[in-house]
């Protein structure tokens, strides 16, 4: 059995079924949100914190719709909400019922991880493209490009179009959290200082 995992996510991928933890005030973006688990000790990311919700419930509609019924007005497609989610399974899910999807799907995913490590490798030489190709494959980003890719596919892209979107949400999702790593790096070493 897997184990759920708390994620901060833009509300546009949240999916039926995932937990609503909950939400951010207005102005809060996925890069300036305090995450949970992640707090500051000091409490100096109280106002980036998010309000979590009372009783956690099952999203009945994907999307920022899913917080309709809690009368939550200022949820759009970009803003960072908390929803927990067990890892996908796929087949389990019905979205794909043959061997052959399911071969082609992992097929595609591992294509799309591959394109993004070497487009990164590419662009930055001194990015080890192994520990890049570990990473873009790795349970996480797993589920993250197949939900995108998934996504795609139904909102009528084509594979490509699927594919290309996807690896773009990867390579973003890659430099936000190295960002924000390198900014904790900073701050801590200033701290110090």
């Amino acid at each position: 059995m897997s184990v759920p995992t708390r994620y901060v996510i833009p509300a546009r991928d949240i999916r039926e079924g995932d937990v609503l933890r909950g939400y951010y005030r207005p102005g809060i973006t996925l890069a300036t949100a305090a995450r949970p688990g992640a707090y500051a000790e000091d409490w100096s990311d109280l106002d980036r914190r998010p309000d979590l919700l009372p009783i956690p419930d099952r999203a009945a509609r994907p999307g920022p719709a899913a917080f309709d019924e809690y009368a939550v007005t200022h949820i759009t497609d970009d803003s960072p909400v908390v929803v927990t989610r067990e890892p996908i399974s796929y087949v389990r899910r019905g979205h794909l019922p043959t061997p052959e999807q399911k071969e082609e799907f992992t097929d595609a995913i591992g294509r799309i991880a591959g394109y993004a490590a070497g487009s990164l490798h590419k662009t930055f030489p001194d990015l080890d493209l192994d520990e890049l190709i570990q990473r873009f494959t790795g349970p996480a980003a797993f589920n993250m490009i197949g939900t995108r890719y998934l996504n795609g596919l139904r909102r009528g892209l084509t594979p490509a179009e699927a594919a290309s979107e996807a690896g773009t949400a990867l390579i973003d999702g890659w430099a936000d959290a190295r960002l924000e790593a390198r900014a904790l790096l900073n701050s801590q070493t200033a701290a110090t200082a």
